[in-house]
């Protein structure tokens, strides 16, 4: 049977798990639910943006754990996760640039997720490098 790797987690980094496994669930909830109809917001909906943060909320709660329980992946998980959030809000943001509709949820919405894991990751990486 294969053991799972994993390191002492700070009071910090757990914090971080946390406010970025609520952040992925919140993000799952409320993606799923414009997905399904149940909420029809008052902007434009960019359905392949929509779809985009179920799956990455999904995989943010993943990370989360990881990060809570020290998974030594971890790190690089939220770093991914920062990463593709800040390529998807550089998109964005040039897509608002060229005149096509992009809502101002949307912009903030990833300005945060990008904002949360890479701070998530800062304070992983912190955490790792003490704990050595």
């Amino acid at each position: 049977m294969a053991t799972v790797s994993r390191q002492r987690t700070s009071t910090t980094q757990r914090a971080a798990a946390l406010v970025g496994g609520a952040l992925g669930a919140a993000g799952m909830v409320a993606g799923t639910r414009v997905l399904s109809g149940l909420d029809v917001p008052d902007y434009q909906v960019l359905t392949w943006l929509v779809v985009y943060n179920v799956v990455t909320s999904a995989v943010a709660v993943v990370v989360a754990v990881a990060l809570w329980r020290g998974g030594r992946w971890a790190t690089n998980g939220a770093r991914g996760l920062a990463v593709a959030h800040a390529l998807v809000l550089v998109g964005l943001a040039a897509r608002r640039a060229t005149g096509a509709g992009v809502a101002d949820d949307s912009l903030a919405a990833m300005s945060l997720r990008t904002s949360v894991w890479a701070l998530s990751a800062w304070i992983a990486s912190r955490s790792n490098r003490s704990h050595r």
